[in-house]
C-alpha cells in the first residue's frame, strides 16, 4: 500500500460532517497527488471520526438460511435511530448468543453526511470502496495486530484524539459498543 498525508485546515470537517466543502476537496486534490497513481483509480477506505455514526448490537433468532438477511434488515429498521431513508446502514456478524440466536453489530450514518464525503472523494479521484467509522477501524487494527491480544478475552479501549474521546468495548475479536464524545461536549 502506498502512504501519503496532507494537512487538514481547521473547521473543514466539524463533528464529523463536512463544514468546507471546497477546502476538503482541495485537501483530497493534494493527497490524490501525493500518491502518485497517475490516472488509475484509487480505492480507498474511508474512516470517519463522526458522532453521527450510531451503532448498537443485536440479535436474530435461529431462523432458515435463506430467511436471515430478511431478519437482519427488519432488525436493523427497528433499532435504526432515524428513518431508513434517511440513513445508510449495514450490520455485520460479531458473535452468537447462549441459545443459537446470531448477534450483529449494525450502524447507521446519516445519508446526507455520507454523501458529502464521497463526493469530496470522487471529485479527488478516489474511488470509495467502504466507508466506516472510527470504533471498528479501531477493532479491526486491535484483533489483527495487536500484540498480546487475546482474541478470547474482553476489552475495554479508550482512544484519544485531537477531536475527542471514544470508549470502545471488544469481545471476541469484534467491536460490542462504541461511544465518541467530542471535545465540545
Amino acid at each position: 500500500p502506498k502512504t501519503a498525508a496532507v494537512h487538514l485546515p481547521p473547521g473543514v470537517v466539524s463533528a464529523g460532517r463536512v463544514v468546507d466543502g471546497e477546502n476538503l476537496r482541495k485537501a483530497l486534490r493534494e493527497l490524490r497527488a501525493n500518491v502518485s497513481l497517475g490516472e488509475a483509480p484509487c480505492h480507498v477506505v474511508a474512516t470517519l471520526e463522526t458522532p453521527a455514526v450510531y451503532s448498537q448490537i443485536f440479535s436474530v433468532p435461529v431462523v432458515a438460511p435463506d430467511r436471515l438477511s430478511e431478519a437482519v434488515e427488519l432488525n436493523l429498521r427497528m433499532i435504526s435511530p432515524m428513518s431508513m431513508e434517511h440513513v445508510y446502514a449495514d450490520a455485520e456478524r460479531v458473535g452468537a448468543g447462549a441459545s443459537g440466536e446470531t448477534e450483529y453489530l449494525g450502524a447507521f450514518l446519516e445519508r446526507a453526511i455520507a454523501d458529502e464525503f464521497n463526493a469530496a472523494l470522487r471529485d479527488a479521484g478516489f474511488v470509495l470502496v467502504a466507508l466506516e467509522f472510527t470504533g471498528l477501524s479501531v477493532a479491526r487494527l486491535i484483533s489483527t495486530l495487536g500484540a498480546g491480544y487475546a482474541q478470547s478475552e474482553s476489552y475495554l479501549v479508550l482512544r484519544v484524539s485531537a477531536g475527542g474521546l471514544e470508549l470502545l468495548i471488544l469481545r471476541n475479536g469484534n467491536l460490542h459498543f462504541d461511544h465518541f464524545s467530542p471535545w465540545g461536549e
